[in-house]
Parts: C-alpha cells; sequence; structure tokens
C-alpha cells in the first residue's frame, strides 16, 4: 500500500476479494463460526483479520485518491 495508487490500482481487485473473504458477509456466518474450530484456529482467524484491517487502513493512509462511492 504504500508504493501508492500507480502500483496498487493494478492489484486492487485481488486486494478486494481477500479483504471480502477473511469477515463473515452475513450474521448467521458469523453464529456458526464461533461454534466451530479450537484455539489455534481461531488465532489463525484473528490474525488474518488484524491483518486485512491494518492493510485497510494503509490504504486509506496510502490510496485515498482510490476510493470511491
Amino acid at each position: 500500500m504504500t508504493l501508492g495508487p500507480a502500483v496498487v490500482q493494478h492489484h486492487l481487485p485481488k486486494v478486494l476479494l481477500l479483504w471480502k473473504c477473511v469477515f463473515p458477509v452475513f450474521p448467521k456466518d458469523l453464529e456458526t463460526e464461533r461454534s466451530l474450530g479450537d484455539a489455534f484456529t481461531w488465532q489463525v482467524t484473528l490474525e488474518g483479520r488484524a491483518s486485512a484491517l491494518c492493510a485497510i487502513k494503509s490504504f486509506i493512509s496510502h490510496c485515498s485518491g482510490l476510493l470511491t462511492d
């Protein structure tokens, strides 16, 4: 993200897909997710979500020109 909009724009469709896949889409999915998995699975899930949130923050900071409605 820190390379700027010129570089990120080329990779943006893949990045958006990754961000979409890391978070549950529906509240029902979240409820199902809560009942599954062990501690390791939860650690991997939470680290993936934390990484996605950091990437989103970096995207907003460095590539705000690519934001649209």
